[in-house]
């Protein structure tokens, strides 16, 4: 029985299985979009079929809304 190799990486690649693999990735500040184009930009970033995403928060203004209460 074989042993699958899984992913792995050196210092210029990433293989899945032993062959070469890229991994995409995206990021949305909402904050410096329009919320006009907040739709806009989401269905891009959906369609683009990154691998993992993540939507960065602006935290002042969040604690100004926690401190106001």
């Amino acid at each position: 029985m074989s042993q699958k190799e899984g992913l792995r990486a050196n210092s210029f690649q990433f293989t899945l299985e032993g062959e070469p693999f890229c991994i995409l990735g995206g990021s949305i500040h909402y904050f410096r979009i329009p919320r006009a184009y907040w739709e806009d930009r989401l269905l891009k970033m959906r369609a683009s079929s990154p691998l993992n995403e993540s939507h960065l928060t602006d935290s002042d203004h969040h604690l100004k809304w926690i401190e106001e209460g």
